[in-house]
């Protein structure tokens, strides 16, 4: 009798053991098809190359910049009018003296607005001392066969206190530094008037204390319509 429960004892432990091993053995198999490579129709694993998947964007440092500032810009409710930029009207003028570069540009706005810059650059390998009678810096003019037309500061006054006063004052340019000034023009002359279209002499200078005051000279056509090369 004790024979006889051993064995169907033993019979029922084997039965459980077979079941637990079975469903140990299912959830591995399970978990190994979550890993697999998914196949094609005839078997072959496919390999997937990520074109798939949506790129990440990723904004370049200099434009998330830019559109920064175009938004900032348009928040506060400004725009960039064409009178804001000027343009070069033909090639400069330039010339050494002395160890000095100096360049004469001259320019306009399609609107009838011109300016004149000119500027000055220390090319040697010492310090250099430009004295000035007063604050004046440059001085532009415009010539007709001859005859003056305009000048930019005739009549002007750069003197200092309620007597005008000229006191020397100084530019100190390091080696390679520059400095460059400018005159805004409207179109008219001295008087007023308006202009007559012809080949005009335009002269610029750096109003140094004298004998060293360079002027940069070039001819230039101009009408109502702007400047000519």
């Amino acid at each position: 009798m004790m024979l006889k429960r051993i064995t169907f004892v033993s019979l029922i432990v084997i039965v459980l053991s077979a079941l637990f091993i079975a469903g140990c053995g299912g959830r591995s198999s399970m978990q190994m098809e979550d890993i697999e490579p998914s196949t094609s129709s005839d078997g072959i694993p496919e390999v997937r190359d990520g074109s798939d998947i949506e790129p990440a964007i990723v904004a370049d440092s200099e434009t998330a910049a830019s559109v920064a500032a175009v938004d900032a810009a348009q928040a506060e409710g400004k725009s960039a009018s064409a009178g804001d930029f000027y343009f070069p009207v033909g090639y400069p003028v330039e010339k050494m003296i002395d160890g000095i570069y100096y360049k004469l540009e001259m320019l306009e706005n399609g609107q009838g607005l011109y300016r004149f810059k000119m500027s000055m650059r220390n090319d040697l390998p010492f310090v250099r001392i430009i004295e000035f009678k007063n604050r004046e810096r440059f001085d532009v003019s415009m010539s007709l066969a001859g005859q003056l037309k305009w000048r930019a500061n005739l009549g002007k006054h750069f003197g200092e206190g309620p007597f005008n006063i000229d006191f020397p004052q100084f530019e100190v340019l390091a080696p390679g530094q520059s400095r460059v000034y400018s005159i805004d023009w409207n179109g008219r002359g001295n008087n007023g008037e308006i202009l007559p279209n012809g080949m005009y002499m335009v002269q610029g200078t750096i109003t140094s204390k004298l004998p060293y005051r360079p002027t940069l000279s070039a001819d230039r056509w101009y009408s109502l319509g702007g400047w000519g090369g």
